[in-house]
């Protein structure tokens, strides 16, 4: 937000119609709590930047109005504050939370005229895109990702799309929860960022308490057993439930060094919340489950294993978070792991938490009973964001955003997740960091390399292949240099399909090209995925490549 712009002077509206979407300090997540304790130990003076991302730009659109309203409702949140009646509660609730730090954040104000941008960016009149940057000390401005991602949400589905209604959404969560109650299911409410507004959270929250109160029994293990939201958690007295963010272990491996970046990050989140620096003495929850997907899990049980504190910090913690990938081999590689180190792995926990709903959970549940694992789960947009349209049966999609830390000291930090399409960061550096790891590149792709071949950038990954699942050359074929050279000048006036030689050794693989064709703009690729009902923008790509060249093009060349 630029400094000539005055923030609102009107203090948080809590109820009608210019209700905010954010009306507590606490409305936020857990784990920024717990990092920002950590920040503040371990780098206080450290700068950082973080980014928004519209992943359905094209189909998704934002209107001068609601961007308007955004910085509104962001320049707001300079009126917040810890309250008393919260610092009482988070004393006796989350004892793993210091004086200190309590200290500091009754005295913690955001700062948005001085750490936020805003701005609309114009594509067709009065439609366009949401530019949003956050950059600041690290302590300072942890707080915003989360508050940022509701306030657009919300301001999204009551100013651009309102085909929808908050009818039926006590019900709704109420049934949810019966069904995971009733059914053993330990779970937890994780759907704050993306949720549709305050008002749906709220809604949601009471449905799943009244749902799981009606289904609990002596004859069932099932529970609620809390929210990673520490504002609803207070409200609804119930137990607030998150360890760490993959933005803590990005940063520290940025700092200092990718080598063992996975164990050095726990190591310092040891040093604030394990024995003998800290004795946590809440009964539900002891902040030790690791994340382990930050440069992929394989990367992570190879720096705990291959040392001695590694494997003591195995055996101690409670447990892991899965959070991308495949969540069943996730298991299997968990389960070999504890008994490698000879733990019994009924005694740890997986928490399952990517992309979850009630009938996912009963199938993971019951998976890890066949195979002997602990289980729990984090549920989030499927309970705070699950609408249809008003008319018909139609799904009124959420939004597709993100807001991830950038940089760190002006260094760029990625990560490298165990699902394709979700790496994040700067196309080289991630590159650079796959080949730190040993990490094949033929088995990662972010949407950002996609984009970047597509629009015709510079990066080393020049041609992209699908084999078994996906590839990368990086040397492009001759092929590929001559369009690419053709088309630097101007030489080319219409899309070419560019396909690899026929290789008789690869005679058994589907092997496919993604088209380095002239500009295709991100919109281009995100229509496409949506028409084609592709699921990721790197088919989007093949299907668009195969389906509109020109007749003198090479046919895509699919190998028997």
């Amino acid at each position: 937000m630029s400094a000539t712009q005055a923030p609102f002077s009107a203090p948080i509206a809590k109820d009608g119609p210019d209700a905010s979407p954010i009306r507590s300090i606490l409305d936020t997540d857990l784990y920024k709590l717990t990092m920002q304790q950590a920040v503040l130990r371990h780098y206080p003076h450290t700068r950082v930047a973080y980014r928004f991302t519209n992943r359905a730009a094209s189909t998704m659109k934002f209107t001068r109005t609601a961007v308007d309203r955004i910085r509104g409702h962001i320049e707001k949140l300079v009126h917040l504050k810890l309250e008393k009646d919260e610092r009482a509660w988070l004393e006796k609730t989350c004892p793993y939370l210091r004086k200190d730090y309590l200290d500091y954040l009754e005295a913690f104000r955001f700062d948005p005229a001085n750490q936020v941008s805003v701005d609309f960016v114009a594509t067709d009149g009065e439609w366009g895109d949401l530019s949003l940057k956050v950059q600041g000390v690290w302590s300072d401005v942890i707080f915003y990702e989360v508050p940022l991602m509701a306030i657009v949400s919300e301001v999204y589905f009551s100013t651009v799309d309102t085909e929808w209604s908050l009818e039926g959404q006590f019900e709704q969560a109420q049934r949810k929860a019966t069904q995971l109650t009733s059914q053993g299911i330990r779970y937890s409410e994780f759907g704050t960022r993306r949720r549709r507004s305050y008002q749906t959270h709220r809604l949601v929250l009471e449905g799943l308490v009244a749902g799981d109160a009606a289904s609990s029994s002596s004859s069932t293990s099932g529970k609620l057993l809390g929210t990673s939201n520490v504002h609803f958690a207070h409200l609804f007295d119930l137990v607030p439930i998150g360890t760490v963010a993959h933005e803590w272990t990005m940063a520290v491996a940025a700092l200092e060094g990718y080598a063992h970046s996975n164990l050095t990050a726990l190591q310092l989140w040891d040093a604030v919340y394990s024995p003998p620096d800290f004795v946590p003495n809440s009964p539900t929850h002891d902040l030790t489950i690791a994340l382990t997907d930050t440069f992929s899990t394989n990367v992570f049980w190879a720096d705990l294993l291959d040392n001695p504190a590694g494997i003591e910090i195995a055996k101690r913690w409670r447990g892991l978070r899965q959070d991308s990938g495949d969540s069943k081999a996730f298991a299997q590689k968990a389960l070999q792991a504890y008994r490698s180190i000879g733990v019994d792995p009924s005694t740890k926990v997986v928490i399952y938490s990517d992309g979850l709903d009630v009938e996912r959970c009963l199938e993971l549940a019951q998976y890890s009973k066949e195979i002997g694992i602990g289980a729990g789960f984090g549920v989030g947009t499927s309970f705070t964001n699950d609408f249809r349209k008003r008319e018909g049966e139609e799904k009124s999609k959420p939004l597709n955003i993100v807001i991830k830390l950038d940089s760190v000291e002006g260094k760029p930090v990625v990560k490298i997740s165990d699902e394709l399409t979700k790496n994040t960061g700067d196309p080289a550096e991630v590159l650079a960091v796959k080949r730190r790891f040993g990490i094949p590149t033929s088995t990662h792709l972010s949407r950002d390399v996609v984009k970047d071949i597509t629009l015709g950038g510079t990066s080393e990954i020049e041609c992209v292949y699908l084999k078994d699942g996906a590839g990368v050359e990086e040397t492009p074929p001759n092929e590929l240099r001559r369009f690419r050279n053709a088309r630097s000048t101007s030489k080319l006036s219409s899309p070419k399909k560019v396909c690899p030689p026929s290789t008789s050794s690869e005679a058994s693989s589907k092997l496919r090209l993604v088209s380095a064709r002239p500009p295709l703009t991100e919109g281009v690729i995100e229509r496409a995925r949506i028409e084609l009902g592709e699921t990721d923008p790197l088919e989007a790509c093949l299907a668009l490549n195969a389906a509109s060249g020109e007749d003198d093009a090479p046919a895509p060349n699919p190998i028997a």
